[in-house]
C-alpha cells in the first residue's frame, strides 16, 4: 500500500501531520467499528474490512511521519550543534577535524524502524516475484495442456481416417 492510498483511506491530504493522521484515525475507528453493526453480518463483515484497511492505512503513515520527524529531528540536531557546539563538544569538534567528520549513529528506534521498512520492502518484492513466477508457470501449463490437447486431436483424428480407409 503506498503513501497516497493510506492518506486516501483517512481521507487526508498528502501534507497531513501525524496529529492529523491519529484524530483522522480515531474518528474512522470509531465510524467503521464493527461492533456498531452487530445486527446486521453482511455491514459488520464490511465494517471489519474498513477497519482492517483503516488499520494498515494508520500504521504505515504514522511510522513513516514517525521516520521523517526522527530524520528532520536528528538534521536539526546536527544545525545546532554545527552552528554553536557546546565546550563538551569542542573535543568532538578537534576530533571532527584531526579524523573527519563524525558519523552520527541511528538510534535503536530508527534502526529498528528502518529494518522493518527494509524488510516490508523485501517481502513485498519477493511476493511479486512469487505472483510473477506463478502466473509464468501458469500460462506455461496451460499453454502445454492446449498443445496436448490439439496432439491428441491429431492422433485421434488420424486413427479415425485410418479406420474408414480399412472400411
Amino acid at each position: 500500500m503506498d503513501l497516497r492510498n493510506c492518506f486516501n483511506i483517512l481521507e487526508l491530504p498528502p501534507h497531513a501531520s501525524l496529529e492529523e493522521v491519529r484524530q483522522a484515525y480515531k474518528d474512522l475507528a470509531n465510524v467503521w467499528h464493527p461492533d456498531r453493526f452487530a445486527h446486521n453480518p453482511r455491514l459488520r463483515d464490511r465494517a471489519e474490512k474498513k477497519l482492517q484497511d483503516i488499520n494498515a492505512a494508520y500504521e504505515i503513515l504514522t511510522a513513516q511521519l514517525n521516520h521523517r520527524k526522527k530524520i528532520e529531528s536528528g538534521q536539526n540536531d546536527l544545525r545546532q550543534a554545527s552552528k554553536s557546539p557546546s565546550n563538551e563538544d569542542d573535543t568532538a569538534a578537534t576530533d571532527q577535524q584531526s579524523h573527519g567528520p563524525a558519523i552520527k549513529k541511528p538510534s535503536r528506534d530508527q534502526t529498528e524502524l528502518i529494518v522493518e521498512l527494509g524488510t516490508r520492502a523485501l517481502l513485498t518484492a519477493c511476493y511479486s516475484l512469487y505472483q510473477t513466477l506463478h502466473h509464468a508457470v501458469s500460462d506455461l501449463a496451460a499453454k502445454a495442456e492446449r498443445e496436448a490437447g490439439i496432439q491428441e486431436q491429431r492422433n485421434t483424428g488420424s486413427r479415425s481416417s485410418q479406420n474408414t480407409r480399412k472400411y
